[in-house]
């Protein structure tokens, strides 16, 4: 059996059907790695060394980070369509305009609360450090940028294009939130190291609560 396309890829095939995409114009060649060549350094760094789980704990992060820079863009590529099918087909304008308020209404409080969940996950993680992995996936968005910007998109803006447009933000509503969704799941953290010193050293607790906190 076919094995059936992510949510994310059709979504995506949707919305390149009212794209007309062109090479972007030639660009000063730069002295400096691009960003493609920078995250293939930096990966190589930020794995090195890393424990089987440690390995699963990044690539959850990276997968999870994806979805929400998908969605984002997305988002930008249908206020895109909107906005040109608007200019275009005026009597069309208002209908795309209060269908894409309430699409982003549903998706915009799941994006937020997923977008703070990636953000205590990393945070409650020590290897690789907080910040080793906020990097990274920074250099993700930045090599992701750079691979846009090679290409010139232009909406179509037809009336059938505009109209397709409107059809589908039902389904492309329905598949988003289910992706984000997905994105609230807990990553399962690799144990932290225990310090041999810190385990036989007395406890001092007055409180009369047990040392540690639950992750």
């Amino acid at each position: 059996m076919r094995k059936p396309a992510s949510a994310l890829a059709t979504i995506l095939f949707l919305l390149a059907m009212m794209l007309v995409v062109s090479p972007a114009s030639a660009q000063e060649p730069s002295e400096r790695a691009d960003p493609i060549q920078q995250l293939e350094l930096q990966t190589d760094a930020l794995l090195q060394g890393l424990n089987e789980e440690e390995l699963k704990y990044v690539y959850a992060t990276r997968m999870r980070d994806g979805t929400l820079r998908a969605v984002r863009y997305i988002r930008g590529m249908v206020s895109g369509a909107v906005d040109a099918c608007g200019a275009a087909q005026p009597d069309m304008k208002q209908a795309l305009e209060e269908r894409f308020a309430q699409w982003w209404e549903t998706l915009g409080p799941l994006m937020a609360e997923a977008e703070e969940n990636l953000d205590r996950t990393i945070a409650d993680h020590s290897v690789p450090s907080p910040k080793a992995i906020r990097d990274h996936l920074t250099l993700v968005d930045k090599a992701a940028a750079f691979t846009r910007a090679k290409t010139e998109r232009k909406y179509v803006t037809t009336r059938d294009a505009c109209q397709y447009l409107l059809d589908n933000m039902d389904k492309t509503e329905e598949d988003l939130a289910r992706k984000l969704q997905e994105t609230l799941v807990s990553i399962p953290l690799p144990e932290k190291k225990k310090d041999t010193k810190e385990d036989n050293a007395p406890n001092h607790d007055t409180t009369g609560k047990a040392n540690g906190e639950p992750l």
